[in-house]
């Protein structure tokens, strides 16, 4: 009976150990093993404030909310945190559409606008519509067609966030674009024999698969869009040669490589 009644009081005595060593908050962090022993004090809009268990110095810290997966307390309760970046409500009342001017396209030969609208934080899509033969004809072939564009951008949210204020504009910042191009347009072919010179009107029809990096800054309700991409293309001239499609450039024969790039600048609307 003794012996049982001891056995009793040692595993009461472990149980209350282990819930004791137990009875603690832990942080789990995004993008890491990591998990934090604390003591909680706060959860507060963009932070956390807790001191470290068993620590007797009372230091108090702070970590961002972003940065934390879940809490789960000593009760057992838990709380999930999703980036606050990624929240729609941050966003309310932005602007969430764009329309752009390709400041270099009218020195090689064409005139292109985008629009760009905004789906959710992070992604957006954008179609460029341009007109081939209003600008600079470099090539001397007197080009007249056009080309369009459809893209899928998917936006790097900033990676930090000021307190208590609203988070960046929902399209400022770097991003990925997977594009479709089509070009097509006519332009005067040149043919020489022994005897006699002639000028045709040729067609050129090209498209191309390209993935462009680039980076837009939102300043006020004005935005400037710098990218450079490549990707495959392909071309179907009767003999244009110049690699110049307007909509992206490359694509010789035998080199089915498509290069893009460009400075775009624009404003912001409703």
């Amino acid at each position: 009976m003794k012996t049982q009644k001891l056995l009793l009081i040692l595993g009461i005595a472990l149980f209350l150990i282990t819930g004791t060593i137990n009875a603690q908050d832990k942080i789990y962090l995004k993008n890491s093993k990591d998990i934090l022993d604390v003591n909680l004090i706060e959860i507060g809009t963009t932070n956390v404030r807790y001191t470290s268990y068993g620590d007797t110095t009372s230091l108090i810290f702070n970590i961002e909310k972003r940065l934390i997966d879940k809490i789960v307390t000593e009760e057992g309760d838990q709380y999930a945190f999703a980036d606050p970046l990624l929240d729609p409500a941050m966003y309310i009342g932005q602007k969430k559409n764009a329309l752009k001017f390709g400041f270099f396209n009218p020195f090689f030969g064409s005139l292109q606008f985008s629009y760009e609208r905004s789906l959710e934080p992070g992604k957006s899509i954008e179609t460029t519509l341009g007109i081939i033969g209003l600008g600079v004809d470099v090539t001397g072939t007197e080009p007249a067609g056009g080309t369009i564009k459809f893209g899928y951008k998917m936006i790097k949210t900033p990676d930090y966030i000021i307190p208590g204020m609203r988070a960046k504009h929902i399209l400022n910042g770097g991003y990925i674009k997977p594009e479709i191009i089509f070009n097509y347009f006519q332009y005067n072919a040149y043919s020489y024999d022994y005897y006699s010179y002639g000028t045709t009107r040729g067609n050129s029809i090209s498209g191309a698969i390209v993935l462009n990096f680039g980076k837009q800054w939102i300043i006020n309700n004005f935005l400037v869009d710098f990218y450079l991409g490549t990707g495959f293309g392909f071309a179907s001239n009767d003999d244009y040669y110049d690699g110049l499609y307007y909509g992206f450039a490359g694509a010789w024969d035998g080199f089915p490589i498509a290069f893009t790039g460009g400075l775009k600048i624009g404003f912001l609307f409703k």
